[in-house]
């Protein structure tokens, strides 16, 4: 049997083949280029002159290089407490938040109670509403609650989980089987026991990735941040 794998696998490739391969690769290669040279370019700019920046001119070599002005930047206060300040928001987020839609997706996902797709359905309707709808309740329930101006009315919201994370956590525990359920209810678990040591480990890698991409965008919300904070000592880095 081992043989014939190992026939299979060293058969000769074709020149179709190859040149189809080829192909491929060259596509695959220019897509990588594309994708990859804002990044270089952003880069190679950080090192030119206000002038050759704006000169109109497509380059990627500085002329002359500019060293100082990553030390300039690290020289101003503002920008390394924003750094700070954007870890105080993530991290927090990052793992209560986390917690919190994980949670609430294995209890729509493998709990069954009344008005469970209602409430579901309820859920994923808030999407739907514009931040520009709820941006000044917020702004006024912050204020009486003293929040305005720090970095709470960022952290607190996001430790209550989010509603594109619930979703697809939801659609990944549908697709594992409710025999786990089960044998856990034989072996006298209780649901939250249920979900932290069957179900949890195996949706971990997922929730990291999906609170990852939620913190980029929360970090990346310029409007949420001046709308909330206004002293440049709790600004975050995308603000400064």
């Amino acid at each position: 049997m081992s043989s014939k794998k190992d026939l299979a696998s060293s058969r000769l490739v074709s020149k179709k083949e190859k040149i189809f391969n080829w192909i491929i690769f060259v596509l695959l290669l220019l897509g990588a280029v594309v994708m990859v040279f804002p990044l270089i370019y952003m880069i190679a700019t950080s090192f030119m002159t206000k002038n050759q920046i704006l000169s109109g001119t497509l380059t990627i070599l500085p002329d002359p290089i500019l060293i100082g002005k990553y030390s300039e930047v690290l020289k101003k206060g503002q920008f390394i407490n924003g750094i700070f300040n954007s870890l105080k928001v993530a991290i927090p987020v990052l793992i209560i938040g986390g917690f919190t839609s994980s949670l609430a997706a294995f209890g729509f996902a493998k709990m069954r109670f009344r008005g469970k797709n209602a409430l579901f359905l309820a859920l994923l309707a808030t999407i739907m509403i514009p931040f520009a709808v709820v941006m000044i309740p917020q702004y006024v329930m912050f204020t009486k609650l003293g929040w305005t101006n720090t970095l709470l009315p960022l952290i607190i919201p996001g430790c209550f989980g989010n509603v594109s994370i619930i979703f697809f956590l939801r659609q990944n525990l549908i697709g594992i089987p409710d025999d786990l359920m089960e044998a856990a209810k034989l072996d006298g678990c209780g649901y939250f026991r249920t979900f932290l040591q069957i179900f949890m480990p195996l949706m971990n890698i997922i929730v990291k990735m999906m609170k990852f991409y939620q913190d980029l965008s929360k970090l990346s919300a310029n409007l949420v941040g001046q709308k909330f904070i206004k002293s440049t000592y709790t600004f975050i880095a995308e603000v400064c």
